[in-house]
This record gives structure tokens, C-alpha cells and sequence, in this order.
């Protein structure tokens, strides 16, 4: 069975997600994973594909054409390696910052959670433009071992006293 990552973004509109997946259907494409959002007017999607009767993605290119001017619409498609989805290694952790906006700040976390063998799955940020307490928002989850968790947390501790952020860290045990 053939998969395939899309990413597309386009300036947002009513329609998008409307057009975008009635074109893949209408060549057999099957969506298993997707995550769409918007991100500063932009309308960004990011899907897995299964595709039965698809052999490369320019066919999938092909299909979604005539909505590249039609919506603005950028587009990138790649093959997926047939491969069994990865084992989850670990516990899910959850990772919530908080506060001044820094430039380097998401490289920093990210660099603390990979030295404690953290594997980072989903990361949503968000800077606050206008006024708030809490100018960055960031939201990241990872799988952890439960053991490195404590390292983890003290290691955010210091990054956050040095980055004036509030760094919080929440487990959730998904293994007996």
C-alpha cells in the first residue's frame, strides 16, 4: 500500500480543506494522519496519505493543480518508506513554557529534552502580539523514559529562571 506525506499551505479562505480533500479523494487517497491549522493568516495542512492506486506522488500533484492558483495554494508530496509504524519507547510528557519571548528558546528546550533522551512527537508555539503576562506560549509533547523525567525537569527549572519562563512538566503513563 503506498503512503505519502502532503504539505500544503495557501493564504486562508473559506474552502480550503473542502477542495484539498475532495481532490485526494477523488483519486482514491485515504487520510490517516492529518493536522491542519493556521498559523499568521497562512492555512497550513500536513497529511499522511494511504494511496491505493496511486504510484508516485505526482499524481497526487496532478490531482490538486488546478488549486494552486485557484487557492494559492503551495504544495509538497513525498513517498513514505513501507515500514511498520514505530513502538512508543517511553511515557508521554508533556512540556508547557511560558513568558518572555526569546529568540533561540524553542532550540534550547528541544536541546534539554533530546539530552535527557526525549524524543519531541508535537510542539505548538504561539506568541502573544498584543500585551498578556505570558507574551510565548509553548506546548510541547515528548516520550520519555520515566526516569529521565526529574533530570528533565530540573534542567527546565534553570532554563527558566535564566529565560524568565515558567516551565512546567506533566507525565501521563500510557505503559502498565
Amino acid at each position: 500500500m503506498a503512503r505519502f506525506t502532503l504539505h500544503a499551505v495557501a493564504p486562508n479562505q473559506s474552502g480550503i480543506v473542502a477542495a484539498v480533500t475532495q481532490a485526494l479523494a477523488d483519486i482514491g487517497c485515504n487520510l490517516e494522519d492529518s493536522r491542519m491549522y493556521l498559523l499568521h493568516g497562512q492555512f497550513s495542512i500536513v497529511l499522511v496519505l494511504e494511496a491505493p492506486d496511486v504510484s508516485n506522488g505526482y499524481v497526487i500533484e496532478e490531482a490538486l493543480a488546478p488549486l494552486l492558483e485557484e487557492l494559492a495554494l503551495q504544495l509538497f508530496v513525498r513517498p513514505i518508506a513501507e515500514q511498520a509504524h514505530e513502538e512508543r519507547l517511553g511515557d508521554l510528557v508533556f512540556v508547557s513554557v511560558h513568558g518572555a519571548d526569546h529568540p533561540g528558546t524553542v532550540a534550547r528546550i528541544a536541546r534539554a529534552v533530546a539530552a535527557a533522551g526525549g524524543n519531541i512527537v508535537d510542539l505548538v508555539g504561539h506568541v502573544v502580539l498584543e500585551g498578556g503576562d505570558a507574551p510565548s506560549q509553548l506546548e510541547f509533547t515528548a516520550v520519555l523514559e520515566r526516569a529521565s523525567v526529574p533530570g528533565l525537569r530540573s534542567t527546565l527549572d534553570a532554563l527558566g529562571s535564566e529565560l524568565d519562563m515558567r516551565c512546567e512538566v506533566r507525565e501521563e503513563a500510557l505503559r502498565p
